[in-house]
C-alpha cells in the first residue's frame, strides 16, 4: 500500500478498501457540518481580542478600564455568535418539523383515499379539505459532481489519475411527503449548471405530481448561481400566475448550516459509488438508481428559462431574506411575494417584483419544448484534449463493451 501511495497511484476508492483491510477498527470520519464563514470569523475575533488581553495582563502597560473594554467586546462577538447560531438551529428545526407535518398529513390523505366507497361523510369532507391545505415539502441541493471513468472497486492506474474525466452533475430531490428521492443526473455537456437546470428539474418533477398538489414549500441552500437569485423567484412567481400552483413557499437554510435531507442521500450514493468501478453514464445511473429515481437529462428536461424569465424586474435585496411566498391576491387577483429574514420566525413585508416595460402579465414566460438546450444549441462539445484523455483510458484500461457511446 505504501508503495503505491509513493507513486500516487491510489485512488478514493482504493484508499477505503485498504484502510477497511488493513485497518478494520479504524476509520475517516467526514464533516460534521457545513463550514460557515460566520462562525469562523467570529471565532476568530474572540481568539484575537483573548491573546490581546492575555498580552497585556502580562505587560506594565495595561489598565483595568482596557481590559474591562476588550473584555466586554468579547462578550459582545460571543453573543453575536450565540445568536447565529441559535437562528440556525431554529430554522433546522422548523425544516424538520415542517416536514414531519407533510408526512403526517399525506399518510391521512393516503388512508381516506383508500377507503374508497368506505368513507363516510365526515371522512369526505376532511379529505377534501386535507386535499385544498395540503402542502408539499421538498427539499433539493446539488452533489459535488461524479466522475467517470472511476476505479473504486479495483485499484485505479497510476497513469490516469492525472488525466481529465468526464463529469456528471447530480440534483437530489427528496419529496417529505413519500420519502422518496429522485436524482437528475446531467452530463458536461449539458452545462456547466446553473438557475436553468435547478427550476427546469423542480418544475419536472411536479410534473408527476397528483393533480390536487396545489402548494409547495422548497427548500434550498443558499447559492446564488443556482438556486438564490432573482430567476429562482420569478419562476414561482410565473408558476402562480399561470396557474401551475396556487402557492409556493421557497425557503432557505442558514448558509454554512445547511445539512438536511439531500445530503442524506448523497451520502449513500456516494457510498455505493466509491465501492464501485463506474465507466459510462448508464453504470453511474444503476448505482444511483440503488438509492432514488433517477431522471438522465438528454437535452430535453433542461430548457431556457432565464431568457423567458426576462419579463419580470429584478427582486432587489434578494440575500438578506431566507423565506419567500409567492401568492395570489384574493381580491386583486395578483401575483404577490412576501419576504422575510429567517424562515422559522418574524414577520413577513412585501417585495418589490414586477412586470418589466413592454411586457403584460398575460404573457407566458414558461419556456416550451423548442426552448430545451438541445433544440437552441446551447449543448457544448468536450475540448479535444478531455477527448484524448478519455480514449486513452478506455482504450488502455477498460473493455470495449463498457466505453462511453460517443468514444
Amino acid at each position: 500500500m505504501q508503495h503505491a501511495l509513493a507513486k500516487g497511484e491510489c485512488s478514493n476508492g482504493s484508499a477505503h478498501n485498504w484502510l477497511k483491510q488493513k485497518r478494520p477498527k479504524h476509520a475517516i470520519c467526514p464533516h460534521q457540518l457545513d463550514y460557515c464563514d460566520t462562525c469562523t470569523l467570529a471565532k476568530e475575533k474572540i481568539r484575537a481580542k483573548q491573546t490581546t488581553i492575555s498580552r497585556l495582563q502580562h505587560s506594565a502597560d495595561a489598565t483595568p478600564k482596557c481590559l474591562q473594554q476588550l473584555e466586554a467586546e468579547v462578550q459582545v462577538v460571543r453573543k453575536s455568535l450565540e445568536d447565529h447560531r441559535q437562528e440556525a438551529k431554529g430554522s433546522h428545526e422548523y425544516f424538520m418539523d415542517v416536514a414531519k407535518r407533510c408526512m403526517t398529513e399525506w399518510k391521512r390523505i393516503q388512508e381516506l383515499t383508500t377507503k374508497s366507497t368506505q368513507r363516510s361523510t365526515d371522512e369526505d369532507e376532511e379529505l377534501a379539505v386535507l386535499k385544498h391545505k395540503f402542502n408539499l415539502v421538498v427539499s433539493a441541493d446539488y452533489q459535488m459532481c461524479k466522475l467517470v471513468p472511476y476505479w473504486g472497486l479495483s485499484p485505479q492506474p497510476g497513469s490516469t489519475y492525472y488525466l481529465q474525466k468526464f463529469n456528471h452533475d447530480l440534483f437530489g430531490i427528496v419529496n417529505h411527503a413519500t420519502t422518496k428521492s429522485a436524482v437528475y443526473l446531467c452530463d458536461e455537456r449539458y452545462g456547466p449548471k446553473n438557475t436553468d437546470h435547478t427550476i427546469s428539474y423542480v418544475t419536472h418533477y411536479l410534473g408527476g405530481l397528483p393533480t390536487f398538489v396545489r402548494r409547495l414549500h422548497l427548500f434550498l441552500d443558499n447559492t446564488s448561481s443556482t438556486n438564490k437569485n432573482w430567476y429562482t423567484m420569478a419562476w414561482a412567481l410565473e408558476m402562480i400566475q399561470q396557474r401551475r400552483m396556487d402557492f409556493i413557499r421557497v425557503s432557505f437554510l442558514i448558509a454554512g448550516h445547511t445539512k438536511f435531507t439531500p445530503d442524506q442521500l448523497f451520502a449513500r450514493i456516494a457510498q455505493t459509488y466509491n465501492r464501485s468501478d463506474v465507466f459510462t453514464t448508464k453504470e453511474l445511473q444503476a448505482v444511483i438508481s440503488q438509492h432514488a429515481d433517477v431522471v438522465v437529462e438528454d437535452g430535453k428536461v433542461v430548457c431556457d428559462w432565464r431568457t423567458t424569465l426576462l419579463k419580470y424586474t429584478r427582486l432587489p435585496g434578494i440575500r438578506t431574506p431566507h423565506d419567500f411566498i409567492f401568492t395570489k391576491n384574493s381580491s386583486t387577483g395578483k401575483v404577490v411575494c412576501k419576504v422575510r429574514k429567517l424562515c422559522n420566525h418574524g414577520p413577513f413585508t412585501n417585495a418589490s417584483i414586477g412586470i418589466q416595460k413592454g411586457r403584460t402579465v398575460e404573457e407566458i414566460a414558461i419556456p416550451n419544448e423548442e426552448d430545451t438546450y438541445l433544440n437552441k444549441g446551447k449543448t457544448r462539445e468536450l475540448s479535444a484534449m478531455k477527448q484524448d484523455h478519455l480514449r486513452q483510458m478506455y482504450t488502455s484500461f477498460i473493455p470495449r463493451d463498457r466505453w462511453l457511446p460517443f468514444l
